[in-house]
């Protein structure tokens, strides 16, 4: 919901306090980026997820070729997916 009113701050400091953060909480904070036009922060936190122990699902690669799409870098969507 802050992601969608553009307060993405708060939408991040909501989704980091969750003590066992999901692929869902990650799918969160990556979507809300490329809502607030920020698709170079939904690639960085995309690159994060393995190590912070979240592994990727088919939502998150869709969701992320939204953000390839947007930064016109068709060639990461590949790798991506």
């Amino acid at each position: 919901m802050y992601a969608k009113c553009h307060d993405i701050g708060s939408a991040i400091k909501i989704c980091w306090k969750i003590e066992d953060k999901n692929t869902v909480a990650w799918n969160l904070v990556i979507a809300g980026h490329i809502y607030n036009s920020q698709p170079e922060e939904a690639l960085k936190l995309f690159h994060k997820m393995p190590s912070e122990g979240a592994e990727p699902s088919s939502i998150t690669r869709m969701t992320l070729l939204l953000a390839c799409g947007e930064m016109g870098a068709l060639s990461v969507g590949e790798t991506a997916t």
